[in-house]
């Protein structure tokens, strides 16, 4: 009998009409360090390594892992629920364009992969005439029942005296880049990136002091910071100043939206 987990993701799929999913070992930052909601393939696989995939069809499953993670993943993973694969031998896309079928409609969560790893399973799955599908929503979450809160970790200023320069005098800097190259704004997801710029840190992530995040810097030095309301205190506003505003993290498709649309 397949693992519990696979079993309940294979339901989900089949109620979504889905035939198959890809599970990244990532976040919608792209981080390798993960908090424990993002730990979706060591739910699904128990598999508790900083790098994998897992490729789950209707009869099959197929787990993906570098060399690293050889002993541990064959110690870890069920192997009569997934057939395990070092990934430098065979990679998830040739996986895919080996296994799936024209009938195949394989989801994906798009928050979780880079425009070239989407492309590469584009051209596997084009290969065989499987379709690759978007979802709202990843399937995991669903059935994924204790699955735990998203961190709200306060934000803390880092000073000055550690940082070296001001968070102003950074944004200065590329506002006058951008006007030199005469763009309007950039758009920052990677939470290492905010920390440094806005010379903040935070504790979401275990070992690791990011906050999660993110921003879109315009031209005039303003900052957008796209953030959970509980991780802000007066302190860090006081810190940030008045060109840094707050916006829901959900609000940050729509600003993408208007940035598109008016620059």
């Amino acid at each position: 009998m397949a693992h519990p987990s696979l079993m309940a993701l294979r339901a989900e799929l089949d109620r979504q009409q889905l035939t198959g999913f890809v599970v990244p070992h990532t976040d919608e930052y792209q981080n390798e360090y993960l908090p424990p909601c993002a730990e979706r393939l060591a739910w699904l696989t128990g598999f508790t390594g900083s790098a994998g995939t897992a490729i789950v069809l209707r009869d099959e499953a197929g787990m993906f892992v570098d060399g690293r993670y050889t002993l541990q993943v064959a110690d870890q993973v069920d192997e009569k629920s997934f057939s395990l694969h070092n990934s430098g031998e065979t990679s998830p896309h040739e996986w895919v364009s080996l296994r799936a079928t024209p009938t195949d409609r394989i989801g994906y969560d798009p928050w979780l992969h880079t425009p070239q790893d989407l492309e590469r399973f584009r051209k596997a799955t084009e290969r065989v005439g499987a379709h690759l599908v978007p979802c709202v929503s990843n399937p995991i979450d669903a059935v994924w029942h204790d699955r735990p809160q998203h961190p709200s970790g306060v934000i803390k200023p880092h000073l000055l005296e550690f940082s070296g320069q001001s968070s102003q005098g950074k944004r200065e800097i590329f506002g006058r880049r951008f006007s030199e190259d005469r763009i309007d704004a950039a758009i920052i997801t990677a939470p290492d990136s905010i920390a440094w710029l806005l010379n903040i840190r935070g504790s979401d992530v275990s070992h690791t002091p990011l906050p999660l995040c993110r921003a879109i810097l315009y031209a005039t030095g303003r900052v957008a910071l796209f953030v959970d309301p509980k991780k802000i205190t007066q302190g860090l506003q006081a810190h940030l100043g008045p060109d840094v505003s707050f916006a829901l993290p959900d609000e940050f498709e729509a600003a993408l939206q208007q940035l598109g649309t008016h620059g």
